[in-house]
């Protein structure tokens, strides 16, 4: 499938959960409506998503999305991600 709803969350400050149980890998793209965190399960590595709420979304690239996780910085942030096969044209 070229598209796909990979899942929606409300995540709270500093406790990390996963938006997918797919393991194949796609192109990952996440809306927080406010500021989050996204590493890859089991490492310290984070990066912090700025919160939109004017629809912009954020590329995190090619990978496999079971491998993400969320969470709030200083409360709780709604996250939304999808993604598509790593060949589909946007």
């Amino acid at each position: 499938m070229a598209f796909r709803i990979e899942g929606q969350a409300t995540v709270a400050n500093g406790v990390y959960q996963t938006l997918s149980s797919n393991t194949d890998e796609r192109q990952c793209f996440v809306q927080a409506r406010s500021n989050a965190f996204v590493r890859i399960v089991g490492t310290t590595d984070v990066m912090v998503i700025l919160g939109e709420t004017t629809g912009s979304c954020v590329d995190l690239g090619v990978q496999a999305p079971n491998r993400l996780e969320f969470a709030g910085v200083g409360g709780t942030s709604i996250i939304s991600m999808w993604t598509l096969d790593p060949g589909e044209r946007r």
